[in-house]
This record gives C-alpha cells, sequence and structure tokens, in this order.
C-alpha cells in the first residue's frame, strides 16, 4: 500500500494520468503527508477518488493560489495549508468534521474560507 500512495504522489506530479487511472481502484486513497509540501503548484484539484488529505500535504506552496477540493475528502491532517500565502480562498468540503489549528497558518493572503 505504501509503495501505491508514494505512486500516486508522483502521478500527480508528472501528471501521469495512467498511473493515476491504476491507482484509483483503492477505496480510500489519500494524498500522503508531506506530498507536496513545498513544491511550486500554482493551482491544485483534489480528485473526487481521494478521500484523505495528511498533514502537511501542501504546506509550504507558497505559489498556490487555487486549489479545488473534492467534496469526497472527509480527513484534513494538521498544518495541510500552513506556508501557503498566496491562497485567497478555499472551500472547505462538507464532510469535513474539524480542522486543526495551524492548517492556515501563514496564508497570509486568505480573505475567504467556504464551509
Amino acid at each position: 500500500i505504501f509503495i501505491k500512495k508514494t505512486a500516486l504522489c508522483l502521478a500527480f506530479e508528472i501528471e501521469n494520468q495512467e498511473i493515476i487511472d491504476l491507482l484509483m481502484n483503492d477505496e480510500r486513497m489519500k494524498i500522503v503527508e508531506g506530498c507536496f509540501k513545498g513544491k511550486s503548484l500554482k493551482q491544485f484539484t483534489v480528485p473526487d477518488f481521494i478521500t484523505e488529505i495528511e498533514s502537511n500535504a501542501f504546506s509550504d506552496c507558497s505559489f498556490l493560489n487555487h486549489i479545488s477540493i473534492s467534496s469526497s475528502v472527509s480527513l484534513f491532517g494538521d498544518h495541510i495549508f500552513s506556508g501557503c500565502s498566496s491562497i485567497t480562498k478555499i472551500t472547505i468540503p462538507p464532510l469535513i468534521k474539524s480542522i486543526s489549528d495551524g492548517s492556515f497558518e501563514g496564508c497570509s493572503s486568505l480573505i475567504e474560507v467556504n464551509i
């Protein structure tokens, strides 16, 4: 399972749709801890087959200004968006029951959070 999750991270990074399609058969897919930490992402769409986003998954992505999170996501880890200083707006999926302290720490451009 660890190999699958690591491969999913790589598949997103290199935009390899074939790898993503192969990994979609897992019932509970997640973006693993620190997967995109510090990457130069500007926009990201969390696909429908993702149900969890682990801690620090997007932390320190200072260029990330738009993220679309699928309504299938039911769990946010700690500090998932900390240090994302360019993000201005985020919509929290309805299945999320709690958001940890520090999840938006350092998000200096964030002006709108929709729940």
